[in-house]
């Protein structure tokens, strides 16, 4: 089995257009999340129930009835970097001003999924003196991600 280490995943954020809600954004339009970003989480959410059923043995099973997922990130605040400022120039934003699409490579480069997204828990600049600024975010896709095959520019 090959492994692959965390930053081969790649992720991109790019603006929402709220008059065009399902056109997927232009290569070109997005910006790569990688710039002073030393961790990401997934951000899973899950709502269950559980339901037990005359065909099985009275065993209750958890069934999943919505799920929102989506990634935290967290690093050193570059002001230099596009990706850190369109997020930073959201911080007080609220409401649908925070929509945005969202599209993450899994690590082999193979498949994508991509989707319109919401920022929150934007955090900018935390800690103490001595250390270099902060930058905390998290996106959420806001409906099921579309999965597809990349495909190579070749």
């Amino acid at each position: 089995m090959k492994k692959m280490k965390n930053a081969l995943r790649k992720h991109y954020i790019a603006p929402y257009d709220p008059e065009h809600p399902d056109t997927v954004p232009e290569e070109s339009a997005y910006l790569w999340i990688a710039k002073g970003v030393k961790e990401s989480a997934p951000e899973n959410d899950e709502d269950t129930d559980d339901a037990a059923y005359f065909d099985g043995d009275g065993t209750p099973e958890e069934i999943v009835i919505s799920k929102k997922r989506g990634r935290s990130f967290e690093g050193h605040r570059d002001y230099g970097d596009a990706a850190q400022n369109y997020v930073a120039d959201l911080e007080d934003a609220i409401g649908d001003e925070l929509l945005c699409w969202y599209k993450e490579v899994q690590a082999d480069g193979k498949q994508l999924k991509e989707g319109p997204a919401r920022l929150s828990e934007i955090e900018i600049g935390d800690g103490e003196a001595s250390e270099f600024e902060s930058i905390k975010f998290k996106i959420t896709w806001i409906k099921k991600p579309t999965k597809k095959a990349v495909v190579s520019a070749s």
